[in-house]
């Protein structure tokens, strides 16, 4: 199946026709018959941003997995020794070790590094075409982990039969739904975080007779002495601890748990720490709030770069439980309700005919079934779907979408005979493609406000530290990170332990990312966003780039390029080269970007512009042609094997999700022979299994082969990744391990086969249906975003668009030049002006 799966050519695009019809609510929701047991496979989950929740809905002993968005350990939270990787830290730490009193560098130097260090591994790289960059490797003292608080129980006392049991996410509205019967009562219990509120409520009624006593209560995951629950009433319960149990300095957080019962009474046991409601009750609904000290606004070298707010946490929860508690459990719903239906209900997308579909299969057993050959309408919705769902769930707290979302479980490690409360890869932020591709759909599919937290992490994380990782390491001006960061602003290239420089040679990770925040103004035409941060942004960085680009005297030529680089994760080379095409790519975006938009923002540095200009027409244009018909991964050295089937296909970046290569226009190569390349270096990287079998890595190709019109490739792909990659509660699993990255970059995958548009610049290009799957003949869009501020909403049948409008309605007022294609037929041309809408047929 593996080899058929690498040739292209091998593909047979099929639909799935079942018997029964399924509700278009079906589209938009999960659903099980056995309660959870598994949190990676079989958790469903819900959240606001600030906090997620993981819930089992079993009966007898239900667990809420409690998460906050800001609770990590390490930084300038602990204790550290210089010099010592995290996880010799803490084992240094466990053993009551003496160490030194923190001093978080964010990963920098004390002391500048010699310049001649990195120009004589310029020099080596402009001879030789690669050299170590070990020398500018750093460590990662206090790095740190998101870190898991622990969970809250409703347990149910005595024995019962439990009947006619379903569980549901339900997406259009935010939440989760279970329903059973013991004996003749029957049972309806709901969790959802209400993002108005700030808090999460589990909602629990029942019918038909005496609901059963319950004993509620928080499982710390942690030595009793490094945890403190205490009754603040009958019915509430507080309970505080540190991130990190094995020091006394770790970020401090808080929960309440509060609980508003009808038809029974509630005690409060401080011995036990557990709140007891009699049976009897016919509406139980508990509130639970909590926060952490973490504070984005105390990342700063004029705030001690402390990321602290000082506050007690417990005096912050019972702040925010007084306002939760002013309010019925009603009016809490009512305006979760609002706000969530506000965001998901801005779009809705159907995909192929609802008709054929059938929901009589559970969704773990659908998963169960699935195969990328035959295909499941109804998971190939839930898919796209429950991505937008995810991303509301998470990404409107402090801090954006992490590794895991918002979502992490402690576990139990024999070793230290306890919890480890830490996270895989400490759900940090990976930005050589996952934290980007978190974020894909999210202008395409109306959910663009969701971006706000991304752009927080780059001005207060990223900048300030990263200015002094220019200074300290590049002798530069502007700012630089690498690919992966903490919440506390580790910008340095990150070494030592375990971490070799081909993953953390990549000074582009922010270059990336600001593609993204000027894809952002440019899909809302949100000038206010654009004058007032992004394009400060941009410019800032830009500072780095301008006084790091060189000409590329290995190929003795004088076109401009970065040394040292490397390919993401690309171990082909000794990590630093240079030319890498997505560094090439990133920049020259860059560089455009900031040409477009300085008139808007108001930029009056003519002498600025003008270099930007200058290096911009110089760069090396990342579009070498190799020796087998490739697309070059670097630019001045042809040694792409063909056999290599790495996980990343980084040097495709500018067919998607940049759109440099998308959109050229250049004669030599020809757009033909550029489309040609990156078609023959996708076939050959193959399809994501071989290198970690990775459901992003099956996502990009997925997108880029939608990019190139190949709809049946970039359909079996997304299937692929079905396949290999989700799971029964429909999660990304790498292995045993939760990744989000194709959950959320699905929606702008699915997106790429349905609609495009490179650039809005006149005349601007829209295709409908450019990589149409034959199993989604049939179809439907409504409130899709395209850059230039036009949305489109449209059906399709046969294959073909059948009703639909195009509308220019954000941004203005000056009209713009649009071509409408289809099939690749000129389907409508002319001037579209603000506020106007055309027909689409």
């Amino acid at each position: 199946m593996l080899v058929q799966l690498l040739a292209i050519s091998a593909f047979v695009a099929s639909g799935t026709t079942l018997a029964s019809a399924a509700s278009l609510s079906s589209l938009h929701s999960i659903w099980d018959d056995t309660w959870a047991e598994d949190w990676y496979t079989q958790y469903y989950v819900a959240g606001n941003g600030p906090l997620g929740i993981a819930v089992s809905s079993n009966p007898a002993n239900d667990e809420v997995v409690l998460n906050l968005d800001t609770l990590w350990q390490g930084g300038p939270f602990s204790p550290y020794v210089r010099g010592m990787d995290f996880f010799s830290q803490q084992q240094t730490l466990l053993n009551n070790i003496n160490v030194t009193q923190n001093n978080y560098t964010g990963g920098n130097p004390t002391e500048p590094l010699d310049p001649s260090i990195l120009k004589g591994i310029r020099k080596e790289i402009m001879t030789n075409g690669n050299a170590s960059v070990a020398a500018l490797q750093t460590g990662y003292d206090g790095y740190g982990s998101y870190s898991t608080p622990g969970s809250f129980f409703v347990s149910r006392v005595g024995n019962a039969t439990v009947s006619n049991y379903k569980r549901s996410t339900l997406f259009q509205e935010g939440k989760i739904q279970a329903t059973w019967t013991e004996g003749k009562v029957n049972l309806q219990r709901e969790y959802y975080c209400s993002y108005p509120t700030t808090s999460c409520h589990i909602h629990t009624n029942s019918t038909g007779g005496k609901a059963p006593a319950t004993v509620n209560s928080f499982f710390t995951a942690r030595p009793p002495s490094a945890s403190n629950i205490t009754c603040l009433s009958s019915s509430s319960l507080l309970y505080t601890s540190s991130a990190d149990p094995t020091i006394t300095e770790g970020m401090q957080f808080s929960f309440i748990a509060k609980v508003t019962v009808t038809g029974a009474t509630t005690t409060c046991s401080s011995s036990t720490g557990a709140i007891s409601i009699s049976a009897g009750a016919t509406d139980v609904f508990w509130s639970i709030v909590g926060d952490t000290q973490y504070d984005i606004n105390k990342g700063t070298r004029e705030t001690g770069y402390t990321f602290s707010n000082g506050k007690d946490t417990a005096a912050v929860a019972k702040t925010l439980i007084a306002t939760v508690d002013a309010l019925s459990a009603s009016q809490i719903a009512a305006k979760h309700a609002s706000d969530w239906s506000a965001l998901y209900s801005g779009f809705e997308l159907v995909l192929g005919d609802i008709s054929e579909i059938s929901d009589t299969k559970t969704t773990n057993a659908s998963i169960e079934a699935f195969t990328w050959e035959k295909g499941d309408l109804l998971l190939e919705n839930n898919v796209f779907n429950y991505g937008r769902y995810l991303l509301i769930s998470c990404a409107r707290g402090t801090l954006p979408a992490s590794l895991q979302g918002v979502w992490s479980i402690y576990t139990y490690d024999d070793t230290i005979s306890g919890y480890d409360l830490g996270a895989p890869w400490g759900s940090d932020f990976h930005a050589d493609i996952n934290l980007q591709q978190n974020y894909w759909g999210a202008e395409s599919t109306n959910l663009g406000s969701l971006t706000t937290t991304l752009w927080d992490l780059v001005q207060k994380t990223w900048i300030p530290r990263g200015t002094e990782t220019a200074a300290l390491l590049y002798n530069s001006s502007g700012w630089v990170v690498h690919d992966e960061m903490n919440p506390f602003g580790h910008t340095a290239m990150k070494g030592g332990f375990d971490v070799a420089s081909e993953w953390s040679d990549f000074q582009v990770a922010g270059t990336w990312i600001l593609a993204q925040a000027f894809d952002h103004f440019d899909y809302a035409s949100d000038s206010t966003f654009w004058k007032m941060r992004g394009y400060s942004l941009l410019k800032s960085n830009a500072q780095f780039w301008l006084e790091n680009l060189f000409p590329n005297e290995f190929s003795s030529t004088s076109a401009l390029v970065v040394a040292p680089c490397n390919s993401p994760e690309q171990p082909l080379l000794v990590p630093g080269s240079l030319d890498c095409t997505i560094f090439q790519h990133t920049i020259s975006d860059l560089f455009r970007f900031i040409l477009r938009g300085a008139a808007i923002a108001g930029e009056t540095d003519q002498a600025f512009l003008a270099n930007v200009a200058n290096k911009l027409a110089n760069m090396d244009k990342g579009a070498h042609i190799g020796s087998w018909g490739q697309l070059q991964e670097w630019g001045a050295l042809d040694i792409d094997e063909p056999t290599d089937h790495h996980r990343h296909i980084s040097h495709l970046y500018g067919m998607y999700p940049g759109t440099s290569l998308a959109a050229w226009n250049a004669s030599s190569p020809s757009k033909s022979e550029i489309y040609s390349a990156v078609a023959t270096s996708l076939q050959a990287r193959g399809n994501g299994t071989d290198d970690s079998n990775t459901g992003w890595g099956k996502m990009h190709r997925a997108a880029v082969a939608a990019t190139l019109g190949n709809a049946t490739y970039s359909h079996n792909l997304y299937k692929y990744a079905i396949q290999e990659n989700i799971v029964g509660n429909l999660f990304d699993h790498l292995g045993s391990i939760f990744q989000i990255e194709a959950n959320l970059a699905a929606p702008g995958v699915v997106l790429q086969m349905l609609l495009q548009s490179h650039s809005s610049l006149s005349p601007q290009v829209v295709t409908l249906l450019p990589a149409l799957p034959a199993a989604w003949s049939t179809g439907s869009i409504s409130g899709a975003r395209l850059r230039g501020g036009l949305g489109v909403s449209m059906t399709w049948a046969n294959g073909k668009v059948t009703s639909g409008t195009i509308t220019y309605d954000r941004g203005g007022p000056a009209a713009r030049v649009v071509e409408v294609y289809e099939a690749g037929v000129l389907k409508k041309m002319g001037t579209l002006a603000f506020g106007e809408s055309w027909s689409l047929v």
